[in-house]
């Protein structure tokens, strides 16, 4: 399969397009890395520049975790403290991500729901869900990109935590939701 890619991208740089997808996905060892790659690069060349608001694109994506935790906590820096305290995050994890592997998150979670979940590190969906309630607690005057931040993180938090869509049964005759775990 990967030799058809190959061709693709010979011809796209022959042609001389432009925002070509990065090569290094076809040395993928596996389909789930191959996949991870793929998300990567729609949410760079697809999502990103197509379906998301400019102010998003300039003031949010470049952030890392620890700018949008440092957005998030003016005014309220004791209280986020220990809200990263009490959810077992530091400001180094938060270094580690930015705002296009919040995108890109998002979208694993938004089209595979849970199942997500075995692309998305338990460590980052701490993060992401410490962020969340912290984005909750900022209580300061708001402006245009604290609220974008805060709503990126109330949607992906709505998308990790909202109905159950792996491991339940529904009983048919009640109409019951169970959840398996």
């Amino acid at each position: 399969m990967f030799e058809h890619y190959e061709k693709e991208y010979i011809q796209l740089e022959k042609s001389g397009a432009k925002n070509i997808w990065n090569k290094d996905i076809l040395k993928s060892k596996n389909y789930k890395e191959f996949t991870n790659w793929h998300i990567q690069e729609l949410v760079r060349l697809r999502f990103l520049p197509k379906d998301w608001p400019e102010d998003i694109k300039t003031n949010i994506v470049p952030m890392s975790g620890k700018d949008m935790f440092n957005l998030l906590a003016v005014g309220n820096e004791k209280g986020a403290e220990e809200i990263l305290k009490r959810n077992g995050v530091t400001i180094k994890d938060l270094e580690k991500w930015n705002g296009t592997d919040l995108v890109t998150d998002l979208y694993r979670f938004r089209n595979a729901g849970n199942l997500a979940l075995n692309d998305v590190s338990n460590e980052r969906v701490k993060e992401y869900r410490a962020m969340y309630e912290l984005s909750l607690n900022n209580k300061i005057e708001e402006n245009k990109v604290t609220n974008r931040v805060k709503v990126l993180f109330s949607v992906l938090n709505r998308f990790i935590n909202d109905y159950p869509d792996i491991d339940f049964i529904i009983d048919m005759k009640s109409g019951d939701l169970k959840v398996k775990r």
